[in-house]
């Protein structure tokens, strides 16, 4: 009877505490001990880029539709893979090419609301804590992955700062669980403007700075591929020469929802920039983006 009376009380106790004393969970302890303060500057930073991006996308779906009204044909797939590779075979890069450029932000030109009038956006530090978490959970931080543990991991969302509320129609609140679109916006925001980037390298030097990696005298670089979840064609051009040229490019699609693809008026898109043949071997080709690991040799920490 007492082993039964014992089952009882596990199963009283609330989920929070369970999960939080268990020494198995990893991802309880960081967020509760990790210095989220550190990332003041980029918790304004983001706020800023929110209304930037939000102003940009009006004014570009406004642009498309004006465009919509003034082309009379549209662009076929043909006729954009073929400018596709046009810009693969002549584009000479220059010597300080850059690869990616941060959009700059333009504070005077973003609506400033001192009345706070309107919804409040999801919490930026609530945001942070559901990818992170995901990391340590050893699950891909992808928005996809973070929105289906907070919506079945009640725990994890309040541990976040979510309020989990099961309910038909839920009235907006900042403190509820975030649609999977907010957490791919948030993910494109915090990419696009390089916000992640910064909080890396803070967190790096946090972790010099306060002892957490021991910084050894020597690093080790370690060339990698990151498979791509992509998928390539081979599209047959001609060159200036005359010659035929195959080249492996990435597929390309639209973003709209229109049934008539091929006929409509939205822009052809390669579905993953940046991605391309990686060769490693003689009999051995990724379709992949290339990626270079930088870390210690002796700890084989990544920096």
């Amino acid at each position: 009877m007492a082993h039964v009376a014992a089952q009882v009380a596990l199963f009283e106790e609330p989920d929070d505490y369970v999960i939080d004393n268990n020494l198995e969970v990893t991802y309880t302890k960081v967020l509760d001990q990790f210095y989220f303060n550190l990332f003041q500057d980029e918790e304004q930073l983001y706020y800023q880029a929110l209304a930037d991006f939000n102003r940009k996308l009006v004014w570009k779906l406004k642009e498309q539709k004006k465009q919509q009204h003034q082309q009379n044909q549209p662009v076929n797939q043909d006729d954009a893979y073929q400018e596709l590779l046009f810009e693969i075979i002549e584009q000479q890069p220059s010597k300080k090419a850059i690869l990616f450029e941060i959009p700059s932000i333009d504070m005077d030109d973003i609506h400033h609301n001192p009345k706070g009038a309107g919804w409040k956006p999801k919490d930026f530090y609530a945001l942070v804590k559901a990818f992170l978490g995901v990391s340590y959970m050893g699950l891909k931080n992808s928005p996809d992955v973070v929105y289906s543990q907070l919506i079945n991991n009640p725990s994890y969302a309040r541990k976040c700062g979510f309020k989990y509320i099961i309910d038909v129609d839920p009235k907006p609140c900042q403190h509820n669980i975030p649609s999977l679109r907010k957490l791919e916006q948030f993910e494109q925001i915090m990419n696009r403007y390089g916000i992640w980037d910064r909080m890396k390298w803070k967190m790096v030097t946090q972790n010099w700075t306060d002892g957490t990696v021991e910084v050894e005298p020597d690093v080790a670089f370690d060339p990698s591929h990151v498979e791509a979840n992509s998928s390539f064609t081979v599209v047959e051009t001609v060159a200036e020469d005359g010659k035929k040229v195959k080249k492996v490019v990435g597929k390309i699609s639209k973003r709209c929802r229109c049934i008539d693809k091929d006929n409509c008026h939205h822009d052809w898109e390669v579905t993953d920039q940046g991605c391309g043949v990686v060769v490693k071997s003689q009999n051995k080709n990724y379709w992949a983006h290339k990626a270079s690991f930088v870390g210690f040799p002796q700890s084989h920490v990544p920096i």
